[in-house]
């Protein structure tokens, strides 16, 4: 798919239950959802490329949206986020628990830019978000690459990794600006960091 203009203000699209491949192209353009909608992938692999934004209008939960399958399967929901790409919301990439603590077979690569941003409550935001509800730690559990990637929030944090998932990070920067936030809070799973420039909030450490 190729984008011809900017798609403004879209319904919920959603990758359920079909395996598909798709290849967003955005060609220059964005695409922005209207206040909780977004793209779900429950199983099917999307690349997105080009030069463009994907945002929600009203930051709430996030553009795009990953569940995984409760069999242990590899592969089972892959997004790419292309260097040329940015996602902004609430959570930029928000990978989420499918109602079982078993969320297999998630795979995201992000070569691009992740913006989080406070929510329509005035929430902090996150520039990726892995549920705390996932808790499988052995199998095809989410992984995670990050390779010359950007990720800001105004406010929060850069990184929660709240649910097990396998991250690898190089050559990335995480900033998160605001007085007391956190560039990275991991609660589960692996995380392997080369090369990278990461920065929270000022602010005083206590114990």
């Amino acid at each position: 798919i190729t984008l011809l203009d900017n798609a403004e203000n879209c319904p919920n699209v959603i990758i359920l239950e079909s395996g598909k491949k798709v290849t967003l192209d955005l060609n220059g353009h964005d695409v922005s959802f209207a206040k909780d909608k977004y793209i779900k992938i429950t199983h099917g692999n999307l690349n997105i490329t080009g030069k463009g934004t994907i945002y929600e209008s009203e930051p709430d939960l996030g553009p795009i949206i990953m569940k995984g399958s409760a069999a242990d399967v590899a592969d089972y929901s892959v997004v790419t986020v292309g260097k040329d790409v940015t996602l902004r919301g609430w959570a930029a990439l928000f990978i989420d628990q499918n109602n079982k603590s078993e969320n297999y077979g998630i795979t995201a690569n992000v070569y691009g830019t992740l913006e989080g941003k406070k929510d329509v409550s005035g929430s902090n935001g996150l520039a990726l978000y892995v549920n705390g509800l996932i808790t499988a730690s052995t199998g095809n559990v989410p992984k995670i690459t990050l390779d010359g990637a950007t990720l800001t929030c105004e406010s929060g944090i850069g990184m929660y990794l709240a649910g097990y998932a396998d991250t690898t990070m190089k050559n990335c920067t995480v900033t998160s600006s605001s007085e007391g936030s956190t560039g990275i809070e991991i609660r589960a799973g692996k995380l392997d960091i080369t090369d990278c420039v990461i920065s929270g909030g000022a602010g005083k450490y206590e114990q």
